[in-house]
């Protein structure tokens, strides 16, 4: 009976306290929402995010569309050139094949080593067109092993020790740039590549992920990490958007769902018109209609329009998923007009390219006239000599000259040729 009695009474202790807990977390939500920021809290937690692409230029700031590869140096550094090819080709950006490459390099004596002055540049230039020449030097490519573990409560209260197996991986390096029709030397860009992968266990020691894994997970990203050089990548970010049923948000955010962001932008439009209109209509439902504008014109690239209506939001409302947005709008603008400056500065590059091939072949055409002239007016004077020493001899044999004669006459034609 007395065992019976404190069962209850412990049940009765675990229910009041559950409860009080449970009053306890309500009356916390309610007094969290109760102030703007903690609303904007509640609007993290509980809105949907999307994802936009920022597309990003060429970090060598041109874009280039032909490439060939130096020797490579140092371990992993032939691996990251074949990951570096897929990745390039994938780009859009034609690759001269590297057997082929090498072969014709050494058929035309040229020494391939790691460094290329300016002029051996302009005379590969000459045979290879317009190319970028790309060396890799790898100076560290090497793994370690350690072992440590962790402890952690589980639901009973009791610690559990997790036991835990890492290989790690560290790439350093050097990626150079040549331009082969001008000779310029472009910067060198360092690679650095930090990889890690780890097994756990609660029963024991585990082994060691396989080392090649680790290896190949650094290698791609380093090749990734090249290829951003020459290429244009795209970073993702995730942003908020409302789905609010006030307003109609939740109708432009069913379009978004579907990929359609034309009817994104309208609707979301007419939702700011609705909005104007809507019934007991709050300062952030407005601001929400106006945000999700801006968000949809940046979908659409259109960064006047969005940054107009984030500003917008921002005045009746404001907060932190408003900044962030405008934050990312701003730098989406940013990357337009690099992307613009990039091109420009390719075009401004690819005509100083053909000026320069141009001039290159006038120069030869000019030089094989030359010859061709020099070479006709040789043998116009050797047939002039010929014609001149057989009018001599025909007088000779009819007697219009005398042998005296013959031979002055002869000298001196010899003496012109």
């Amino acid at each position: 009976m007395i065992v019976l009695l404190k069962s209850t009474l412990m049940q009765t202790r675990r229910r009041s306290t559950k409860t009080v807990f449970l009053s306890l977390c309500v009356f916390c939500i309610g007094a969290l929402l109760s102030t703007p920021m903690h609303a904007q809290l509640w609007d993290m937690l509980t809105k949907p995010q999307i994802t936009v692409n920022l597309n990003h230029p060429p970090r060598l700031g041109l874009n280039i569309k032909r490439v060939a590869f130096g020797p490579s140096h140092g371990q992993c550094s032939d691996d990251i050139l074949n990951r570096l090819t897929g990745t390039l080709i994938s780009g859009g950006v034609e690759v001269v094949d590297r057997h082929q490459f090498r072969a014709l390099m050494a058929e035309k004596h040229f020494s391939m080593g790691g460094y290329i002055d300016q002029q051996s540049a302009l005379r590969m230039g000459k045979l290879l067109g317009p190319t970028a020449l790309i060396f890799v030097k790898i100076s560290q490519c090497d793994s370690e092993q350690h072992r440590d573990f962790t402890e952690s409560k589980n639901y009973k209260g009791e610690y559990v020790r997790t036991e835990n197996a890492t290989v790690k991986m560290h790439i350093r390096g050097t990626l150079q740039t040549v331009d082969l029709t001008t000779g310029r030397i472009f910067s060198a860009s360092p690679i650095i590549e930090d990889a890690e992968l780890s097994n756990h266990s609660k029963d024991g020691r585990p082994e060691f992920p396989a080392w090649e894994s680790v290896r190949d997970l650094a290698v791609d990203r380093a090749a990734y990490d090249a290829s951003t050089m020459f290429i244009g990548w795209t970073e993702q970010k995730k942003l908020y958007f409302f789905n609010d049923k006030d307003c109609n948000l939740s109708v432009a955010y069913s379009l978004l769902k579907a990929n359609d962001f034309d009817g994104v932008v309208r609707q979301s439009e007419a939702n700011i018109a609705t909005c104007k209109t809507w019934p007991n209509v709050k300062d952030s439902n407005l601001a929400h209609a106006y945000y999700n504008a801006g968000l949809a014109y940046l979908l659409v690239n259109d960064h006047e329009k969005a940054m107009a209506y984030l500003l917008q939001s921002e005045q009746l409302k404001g907060g932190l998923i408003v900044t962030q947005t405008i934050e990312q709008a701003n730098k989406a603008a940013n990357l337009d007009a690099e992307i613009q400056r990039v091109a420009d500065k390719t075009e401004a590059f690819e005509q100083e390219q053909a000026d320069i091939t141009a001039a290159d072949q006038a120069a030869q055409q000019s030089a094989a006239a030359a010859s061709v002239s020099n070479s006709s007016s040789a043998k116009s004077a050797s047939d002039s000599a010929e014609d001149r020493l057989k009018k001599l001899d025909s007088l000779l044999k009819k007697g219009l000259i005398n042998k005296q004669d013959y031979e002055i006459k002869k000298a001196e034609i010899l003496k012109d040729f």
